[in-house]
């Protein structure tokens, strides 16, 4: 008797799980201009964070061709502060990048989807399609942008209770430095209903001091200004309290000489991809200048600007983002959509303090939680030596133990992928030839770190 109620009680929960997934009004029928025979399910639509204010964040969904009931979850949060995840969605990591004016979608053959059911979320409200009816909540900052996730997290479970108990990773980059160590260190206060193992995140503004003089030494060591400029800026910036210097405008305590130096850097850097100095700028409109984001869809050796080497990449993600035929299909209220927020103002204060606290919080975890922190190599934004000096610096302190030297990784070819060092309770690794997405610009390689650090391999 026990046995049949056991039956029966499985089936009615097999039948609950797909009377869900089947009746969810998030699941999207087919995107417009999408390959044929797409062979996994995709969601897309609102979760609500807080009812008082209707503060709600926007997701995508894609699952797992293959076996996406076994696979992870991995969320995916792209930094900035302000822009969206459907950047890297559609320009970066996931299954589909826009073909030339939006007019489609065409396949990524390195999409992290093959390796793990992804969703990317547009964080904090105010970017993207994420929003509020209480036009304040778009002044924000790292701990409220945390505390929404969680009850994205909390919301999410509760519409696909599918995935609670499920293998659960985060990753980002840029500015997801502070958005992926802020969330992992709430998720280990709390009791969520899944099974959280770590995070990996790339090109992470972390620590001023060490980041901008790693982005200003990078610039200096790559040809990208003059000794005299260099001297100029170590001579007058402080580090601790100025930058990141992409973002110059909006920090504070930056003194007219510094300011100086590095507007006319700048000046330079504005007239090349400065997320990832060896490609090309888009030139499609022949516009160049600050406020426009050259970041490239995909790399080649020709730059014959294919549809696998598209510099004018956002344009396009931009024209396909914005057609009604798309948000009617992926349930978007309807919009003006841009890649980096018009709306969020985001604490100056936050952004300029360092992370190293919190990661010595996190760091103590690394027997149930990993930790991966990489760099592509050519980023001018948020450089690799930036990264490396906050992590010697937390090498330096005894926080954590050097267990293996500068190491090259190969993933799955003959070639290296880039280097690494091993640490007793982290991991950095370099992608060669990899800008700030380094996704975009080196695919097969982000793919087979994402697939190393999944299986728990070295290489």
């Amino acid at each position: 008797m026990e046995r049949i109620c056991l039956i029966l009680l499985l089936l009615f929960s097999l039948f609950f799980v797909r009377f869900v997934a089947q009746n969810n009004p998030d699941k999207i029928t087919s995107l417009p201009g999408q390959p044929q025979n797409v062979p996994f399910d995709q969601y897309a639509g609102y979760i609500t964070v807080n009812e008082k204010n209707q503060r709600k964040l926007f997701y995508f969904l894609v699952e797992a061709p293959e076996n996406a009931a076994s696979k992870p979850l991995v969320l995916w949060q792209t930094g900035g502060p302000g822009w969206s995840s459907l950047y890297a969605m559609l320009l970066e990591n996931g299954p589909f990048t826009p073909s030339p004016e939006g007019k489609a979608l065409d396949n990524n053959t390195w999409s992290w989807n093959l390796l793990a059911n992804m969703i990317y979320v547009e964080s904090p409200a105010g970017v993207g399609f994420s929003s509020s009816k209480v036009k304040s909540d778009y002044n924000v900052g790292d701990e409220r942008t945390a505390t929404d996730l969680i009850q994205f997290l909390t919301g999410f479970l509760a519409k696909y209770p599918k995935y609670k108990k499920r293998t659960f990773y985060l990753a980002g980059e840029s500015y997801a430095g502070h958005y992926i160590p802020n969330l992992a260190l709430d998720i280990t206060k709390i009791k969520l209903d899944i099974d959280f193992k770590g995070f990996l995140v790339g090109n992470p503004w972390t620590y001023p001091k060490f980041d901008n003089n790693g982005t200003t030494l990078f610039w200096f060591t790559h040809g990208l200004m003059s000794i005299e400029d260099y001297s100029a800026i170590n001579e007058h910036c402080n580090f601790n309290q100025s930058g990141p210097f992409l973002m110059y405008p909006n920090t504070y305590n930056m003194n007219k000489l510094c300011l100086a130096a590095i507007t006319k850097v700048r000046k330079v850097l504005d007239i090349i991809n400065v997320y990832d100095i060896y490609d090309d700028i888009c030139m499609r409109d022949k516009f160049i200048g600050q406020g426009g984001w050259f970041s490239p869809a995909r790399k080649s050796p020709l730059k014959n600007y294919n549809l696998e080497d598209n510099p004018c990449g956002p344009t396009d993600l931009t024209a396909y983002l914005n057609r009604a035929d798309v948000q009617k299909a992926i349930h978007a209220e309807p919009q003006e959509w841009s890649m980096r927020s018009k709306a969020v103002t985001y604490s100056v204060q936050d952004m300029m303090t360092p992370m190293k606290k919190v990661w010595k919080q996190l760091l103590p975890y690394h027997n149930e939680l990993k930790f991966l922190v990489y760099s592509g190599d050519v980023d001018a934004a948020v450089p690799w030596l930036g990264t490396l000096l906050w992590i010697k610096d937390l090498e330096k302190d005894g926080t954590i133990n050097l267990v293996e030297d500068w190491n090259p990784w190969y993933g799955s070819t003959v070639q290296v992928g880039g280097f690494t060092l091993q640490y007793d309770k982290m991991t950095f690794k370099t992608v060669r030839d990899a800008g700030h997405q380094v996704p975009s610009s080196q695919p097969r390689r982000a793919y087979d770190m994402l697939n190393n650090f999944l299986n728990n391999k070295m290489d």
